[in-house]
């Protein structure tokens, strides 16, 4: 939410607005596989490059800066069910709802007021695709979210190491 003031140096009115939106995202996705061998599912991973990264000292301290660990778990899905894959879809919703508030106040010859007015408006969009394929995940981004639980591991393991 944020309170925007106006004064317009022509006149003595001060205007005040608030605008307040809210968004919310919605995805789902769905696949039809054919059935697979149960056995290739019972091991948690196949992939070398994957089990050498795991076994890497303090990897997942690079998984909180850059989901490699993520990623890679993800494209070797997507690779084991890319022959497997019958049919799919994606649907992706966005609920929009925007207020606003606007309030002027004025002073003139000695007498004072006030008024006020505001709308909102909701928007809801709805979206689906058809899958060609198993979907691959996409590239691991840079994201630097050093919540309370990451900053105590991050200084349990400075304390450790010293």
């Amino acid at each position: 939410m944020q309170n925007l003031t106006h004064k317009f140096p022509f006149d003595n009115r001060n205007w005040t607005s608030r605008v307040k939106c809210v968004v919310s995202v919605g995805y789902s996705m769905y696949c039809r596989l054919k059935q697979s061998d149960p056995l290739l599912a019972r091991w948690t991973s196949l992939n070398p490059l994957a089990i050498g990264y795991e076994l890497l000292p303090y990897s997942f301290v690079f998984d909180w800066f850059l989901n490699i660990g993520g990623y890679m778990r993800g494209l070797e899905t997507a690779l084991r069910y890319s022959s497997s894959f019958v049919s799919g879809y994606q649907s992706l919703i966005v609920s929009t709802r925007i207020s606003t508030t606007i309030t002027e106040a004025q002073r003139t010859s000695g007498v004072a007021y006030a008024m006020r007015g505001g709308g909102s408006r909701e928007d809801l969009e709805f979206s689906r695709s058809v899958l060609s394929s198993y979907p691959a995940p996409g590239f691991p981004t840079l994201s630097v979210d050093l919540g309370s639980g990451r900053l105590l591991s991050a200084a349990a393991l400075l304390r450790q190491m010293l």
